[in-house]
């Protein structure tokens, strides 16, 4: 784990990001950044960015986004997930220039496990809707992310996002119609 600032003087912060959340290292990012916009923030989880924190959030923040990522999670402040929702409002963050063809480099097991780690599901959640191990999904998403060149769930969420797999609405629940 890396806790780094956004702010680096003279520095290359995505080719930083990028070589430290590369295999082998592999590291989770915490981003600590002095002022942040929505689109700065979807940039920064775009780059591979694990968290992102204002370095006004404070050290309750900070800790909890550490121990979020030591469990293999994400996070975001409550204040940098406030922007990044106002830039959905406002229709920002266009997808990017992927299809769906990328896909086509993933299994079908693989298929529904990115599908539902996109929906926000945990690898427990997973494992236990697929009646696999919780070791089986984690070996299934590492294959995704080198298949996908995503580093982490927060990367897959934005890729099925830009693929336009999810949305962003609620689906309604079965029967309520």
């Amino acid at each position: 784990m890396v806790v780094l600032d956004a702010e680096l003087p003279d520095g290359d912060l995505p080719g930083l990001i990028a070589e430290l959340t590369r295999p082998p290292l592999g590291a989770a990012i915490v981003l600590l950044v002095e002022q942040l916009s929505s689109e700065r923030a979807f940039e920064f989880l775009r780059l591979g960015a694990r968290a992102v924190l204002e370095r006004n959030d404070g050290s309750a923040d900070l800790l909890r986004a550490i121990r979020m990522l030591a469990a293999g999670e994400a996070f975001l402040s409550p204040r940098v997930a406030g922007l990044l929702v106002d830039g959905l409002h406002r229709g920002g963050w266009q997808p990017r220039p992927r299809t769906t063809d990328d896909l086509d480099l993933l299994t079908a097991r693989e298929c529904e496990i990115f599908r539902l780690v996109a929906e926000g599901r945990t690898n427990r959640q997973i494992a236990g809707s697929l009646f696999i191990s919780e070791a089986t999904v984690k070996s299934h998403f590492n294959r995704i992310g080198k298949k996908l060149r995503i580093a982490n769930r927060v990367q897959a969420v934005i890729l099925a996002y830009e693929l336009g797999l999810i949305t962003g609405e609620e689906e309604p629940e079965p029967g309520s119609r």
